[in-house]
């Protein structure tokens, strides 16, 4: 087992700390501006058009290959149903692939204070912080990726630790995936970097066998005039009572699962 990493920093200076998460797209994230039917309406029509052709190729087939005079159009009949088959198999592919989603990650925190009741989160769909106004300055997200197509982090938040309210004791930084379990998906990382001479910390891929949609990459804790980043890189379940909000349910399995780090130890309180 990897041993986890844990870093401590002074909160006294300027003390930033930015997490990126990347992943490599689905392959038709990559490939939709490139097939030849132009979108998925032009396609279903020309799927319907190749179905046409096919059935009256066959029929065709059927009745020359009866007259050994006519063997010969049989054959080519036979050399155009192939030609067909394979356009109306890759269309298929083409329409079949156009109702899958993306690979979509998000990249969140959730911060509690000492006695490990959530007091702010930020998620993509959000770029403030929610929670008091006045600490929003202090966490900034970069905005929501839904494919991974971009060329640096496809999502990333920076947290201003010298400003971070008082309030706040405890930040977690969670990777989400929203429609694939990780087991799904190839070519992805986080990385945790220290501002400060751009020094990372930690970085891991996002690979595993579990099918958790819920990566929790590592907790902050502050103490006194400093914090400490500790690795967690555990791959979590979630309830899937849609009941209760996204953020709810991951609030649940943060404090239950980490109840120590959510809570501080019985010497802060």
């Amino acid at each position: 087992m990897a041993t986890l990493r844990s870093y401590t920093i002074d909160a006294t200076k300027q003390a930033r700390i930015r997490a990126g998460i990347k992943w490599d797209p689905l392959e038709r994230d990559d490939i939709d501006e490139l097939h030849a039917f132009g979108s998925a309406k032009a396609a279903r029509k020309k799927l319907a058009s190749t179905r046409r052709h096919l059935a009256r190729l066959s029929l065709f087939a059927r009745f020359l290959h009866k007259i050994s005079l006519f063997n010969r159009w049989g054959r080519r009949i036979d050399r155009m149903r192939q030609h067909k088959l394979a356009e109306k198999k890759a269309l298929e592919t083409t329409l079949a692939q156009e109702k899958l989603h993306s690979y979509d990650l998000d990249l969140c925190c959730f911060c509690y204070d000492k006695a490990g009741k959530l007091v702010g989160f930020a998620l993509p769909d959000f770029t403030e912080m929610h929670g008091k106004a006045e600490w929003q300055s202090s966490f900034l997200h970069s905005g929501d990726d839904t494919t991974g197509t971009g060329d640096a982090f496809d999502e990333e938040l920076l947290i201003n630790l010298h400003t971070a309210d008082k309030t706040i004791h405890t930040i977690f930084l969670v990777v989400l995936s929203i429609h694939h379990g990780f087991d799904e998906i190839n070519g992805g990382f986080w990385s945790v970097v220290h501002t400060m001479g751009e020094k990372e910390l930690m970085s891991a891929f996002l690979k595993t066998t579990e099918k958790h949609r819920t990566h929790v990459i590592a907790a902050l804790t502050r103490d006194e005039n400093s914090w400490t980043v500790k690795e967690i890189a555990e791959y979590c379940p979630i309830e899937n009572n849609e009941k209760n909000s996204l953020q709810k349910r991951i609030d649940q399995m943060l404090r239950s699962r980490y109840p120590v780090m959510a809570c501080g130890s019985k010497d802060d309180r």
